[in-house]
C-alpha cells in the first residue's frame, strides 16, 4: 500500500472523501431537517388530518385559523392566508408593471371631486 501511495496511485475513497463519522453526521442532519419539514400523518375517518404542532407553530396556525388547501398534480399544499395573498400578488405583479397605481388614480379622482364641490 505504501508503494502504491509513493507511486502516486490514490486509494479509492468510497465515502466521497469524507470520513465515516462525517457521513453519519450528514445523514443525521438530513433526517433532522426532514423531520422539521415532512411528517407522516394519518387521515381520519372523515378525511381530517392533524398538522403537527411544530409545523402549526412555524406557520402561525392557531385553532380556528382558516387555511387554503391547494391541489397541484398529486400534491396537496396547506397555505396560510398571508402566503396565499403573497403568491397572488406575485402572480399579478408582471401584468401590472408600468401601469398607474389604482390607489393613486382613486385618490386623484377624489381630489378632483373635492375641488369641484
Amino acid at each position: 500500500m505504501a508503494a502504491s501511495a509513493a507511486r502516486g496511485v490514490k486509494k479509492h475513497q468510497p465515502l466521497g472523501g469524507r470520513s465515516a463519522a462525517e457521513l453519519v453526521q450528514s445523514v443525521k442532519d438530513m433526517l433532522e431537517q426532514s423531520e422539521r419539514t415532512r411528517r407522516w400523518v394519518e387521515v381520519g375517518a372523515n378525511g381530517e388530518i392533524v398538522l403537527p404542532e411544530q409545523m402549526r407553530r412555524q406557520l402561525g396556525i392557531e385553532p380556528g385559523t382558516r387555511v387554503l388547501l391547494e391541489l397541484d398534480d398529486d400534491e396537496v399544499r396547506v397555505l396560510t392566508r398571508e402566503t396565499s395573498v403573497k403568491r397572488m400578488q406575485e402572480q399579478l405583479r408582471p401584468s401590472l408593471e408600468g401601469k398607474p397605481s389604482m390607489v393613486d388614480e382613486l385618490l386623484a379622482e377624489r381630489r378632483r371631486e373635492a375641488e369641484q364641490e
